[in-house]
C-alpha cells in the first residue's frame, strides 16, 4: 500500500524513479499526480476516511475531484455537472434516493461506486484501485468489474491491488508480487507461473524457477 501512496504523492521521503511511457516524472503531491501532465487517479481502500466526505451530498462527492472540468471561470456549470452525475449514476448503477442526500446514507457498495465515479470524470490515464471490492456485495463487485473493463476499453491503464486472487487471475494481464516492500515476482498472463499456487509461493518468499 505504501507504494501506491508514494506513486500518488501522498507518502513523502521515498526514493526511486517513476516513468510514464518511458518518460521520467516527478510526483511530489496528489495535485501533481492528478495533473493533466501525469493524469493519475487513486481509488483508496478505505472509502469512509479516504475516499468520501460522508456528511456531504452524493452530488458534491461525485463532482469534487473534477471541478476544473465542470467549471467556467471558476464557477461550477450546473448543466455540465448534472450531465456528468447522470452519466456516472447510469454507468455505475448507483442506487440513491437522490443526488442531494448525504453520501454516508448509501449502502457500502453504492458508496464505493461514488468513490470510483468521482475519479472517472477527471479523465485520468492511470487509475490505481486499492482493494476496490473489499467489503461490498456481489452485485456491487460486478459493477466495479464492469467499470474497470470500460476504462480498459477506453485505453486507460489500471493498477490494482487486491488480496482476492481469483479476481486477480481473472482480470490481470500482469501480476507483480511484493513482500516487505520488495519485488518478489513479475508474472505475465500466459506464463506457467500465472496461477494461484505460484503467486502464493512468491508472496511467502519462495523463488519461481
Amino acid at each position: 500500500r505504501d507504494l501506491l501512496l508514494a506513486l500518488f504523492g501522498v507518502l513523502r521521503g521515498c526514493s526511486g524513479n517513476v516513468l510514464i511511457d518511458g518518460t521520467p516524472v516527478k510526483i511530489n503531491s496528489p495535485t501533481a499526480a492528478k495533473s493533466q501532465k501525469i493524469g493519475m487517479a487513486l481509488i483508496p481502500e478505505d472509502r469512509k476516511t479516504e475516499g468520501l466526505m460522508l456528511p456531504m451530498t452524493v452530488r458534491d462527492n461525485l463532482s469534487f475531484a473534477s471541478l476544473h472540468r465542470i467549471s467556467d471561470s471558476g464557477i461550477v456549470n450546473r448543466a455540465k455537472e448534472q450531465k456528468y452525475i447522470d452519466e456516472m449514476i447510469a454507468l455505475l448503477g448507483i442506487k440513491t434516493a437522490g443526488t442531494d442526500i448525504a453520501v454516508g446514507s448509501l449502502s457500502g457498495g453504492n458508496q464505493q461506486k461514488v468513490v470510483i465515479g468521482k475519479w472517472i470524470n477527471t479523465d485520468a490515464d492511470i487509475y490505481i484501485f486499492d482493494e476496490p471490492t473489499r467489503g461490498i456485495d456481489v452485485g456491487a463487485k460486478v459493477a466495479v468489474y464492469h467499470v474497470m473493463n470500460h476504462l480498459i476499453k477506453e485505453g486507460k491503464c489500471i493498477i490494482r491491488v487486491s488480496s482476492e486472487l481469483p479476481e486477480v487471475l481473472g482480470m490481470a494481464d500482469r501480476v507483480i508480487v511484493m513482500r516487505g516492500g520488495r519485488l518478489m515476482a513479475e508474472i505475465e498472463r500466459g506464463s506457467r507461473f500465472f496461477n494461484q499456487n505460484d503467486i502464493m509461493k512468491a508472496a511467502w518468499g519462495g523463488q519461481l524457477a
